[in-house]
C-alpha cells in the first residue's frame, strides 16, 4: 500500500501528445502519489488506470459539461468523485488550466500550485 499523500494533477486535456513530460514529472515524485483530473481525455490514458477522472466523454453533452465547468466551476457530483482521491494538494500545468481549477481548489480548501 502506498502511504504517500495524494496529489491532484489537473490539466484541461489529459494529455496532449506533446505533454508526456507532465506524466514523467508527476510519476517520478517521491513525496506524492499523482491522481489525474481533467475536462477531457485527448489520448489513451490507460497508463493512469484507476488514478484518473475526466468530466467529459465527448459529444455535444460533453462539450456542454466542459463549458459549464470552465465558466461556473465543477458540478457537486464531479467534486464528490474528486474528493474520493483524498488529495492534499492540487498541481496544474499552464495558467489557463490554473484559472479553471482555482474554484475547485477553493471549494476543497486545498493549496494550488500552477506551473507555467
Amino acid at each position: 500500500m502506498d502511504s504517500r499523500p495524494n496529489l491532484l494533477v489537473y490539466r484541461n486535456t489529459l494529455l496532449n501528445l506533446s505533454e508526456t513530460f507532465i506524466k514523467s514529472q508527476m510519476e517520478s515524485l517521491k513525496q506524492f502519489r499523482p491522481y489525474y483530473v481533467g475536462l477531457r481525455a485527448k489520448n489513451d490514458i490507460s497508463w493512469a488506470t484507476n488514478r484518473h477522472l475526466v468530466l467529459s466523454k465527448g459529444g455535444i453533452c460533453g462539450k456542454i459539461k466542459e463549458r459549464h465547468a470552465a465558466l461556473h466551476g465543477f458540478s457537486s457530483q464531479f467534486v464528490n468523485q474528486i474528493r474520493r482521491f483524498q488529495p492534499k494538494l492540487i498541481h496544474s500545468h499552464f495558467g489557463q488550466d490554473g484559472a479553471v481549477v482555482l474554484p475547485l481548489a477553493l471549494r476543497l480548501n486545498l493549496p494550488l500550485i500552477v506551473t507555467f
